[in-house]
């Protein structure tokens, strides 16, 4: 503060020196500078999904990941359960389960890594067993530790929904449904989808919103489904 106040008379003094010369002196007033980060977002083009028929699918991500930026990944299985260390990336980063759904019928998770490298990244979920999985990922860019809110549904209609999550910044959402090969509507924004018979489908979307939001999405037709959803926070 001090060296701010001895600054700033020296500006004066200065000024009144050359005024007293007859030369006129010209203030610019400046902006700040911007603050660090910005507002939670989606990468775009970041997002990707892919399935198989054995028990490990695999996927890169859509574009190179920016240094510093979180992963996200939904994969979605049949007759195994997810844990922790069952999504893993070529470059030795650590996923975060944060949600499960569903079971040893069916079901999925998501996961988080966070401060990932700026490298061309491909990410694997390996359930294991009988899984037929489906992955889906996506970058997001200002995000926080989760707060923990989330929510997870199963049913059997034309209508999916994850539930309710109350939101601080953004949710992400993720449903499968049981024939693998309907379409998978979702009522926020798409970030991918992969459907084909044999394997467990996969939409991944989200919406960034404050407050609770049920995350939704409309099948082709009635059948057994699996969506959760969590929070992600700035």
């Amino acid at each position: 503060m001090i060296r701010l106040v001895v600054a700033w008379v020296c500006v004066l003094s200065l000024a009144s020196a050359l005024a007293a010369q007859g030369t006129t002196v010209a203030y610019e007033r400046r902006a700040p500078p911007p603050a660090a980060g910005g507002p939670i977002d989606y990468v775009a083009d970041s997002g990707a999904c892919a399935q198989d028929t054995a028990n490990s699918v695999s996927v890169s991500m859509g574009v190179t990941p920016t240094a510093g930026n979180s992963i996200y990944v939904a994969c979605m299985t049949w007759q195994e359960t997810l844990v922790a260390g069952d999504v893993t990336d070529d470059q030795g980063q650590t996923y975060t389960l944060l949600h499960i759904v569903g079971g040893t019928t069916g079901g999925g998770g998501i996961y988080r890594a966070s401060g990932v490298a700026g490298v061309a990244t491909s990410v694997t979920c390996a359930p294991g067993g009988n899984s037929h999985p489906g992955i889906g990922v996506m970058e997001v860019e200002n995000d926080d530790t989760p707060d923990g809110a989330e929510s997870a549904n199963t049913g059997n209609s034309a209508g999916a929904t994850a539930g309710s999550v109350t939101a601080a910044n953004m949710v992400i959402g993720a449903v499968t449904q049981s024939n693998g090969d309907m379409t998978l509507t979702p009522d926020q924004t798409q970030v991918c989808e992969e459907e084909a018979t044999g394997r467990m489908p996969i939409n991944l979307s989200y919406s960034i919103t404050s407050g609770a939001i049920n995350m939704g999405w409309t099948l082709d037709d009635s059948d057994a489904w699996f969506a959760l959803a969590v929070s992600a926070t700035e």
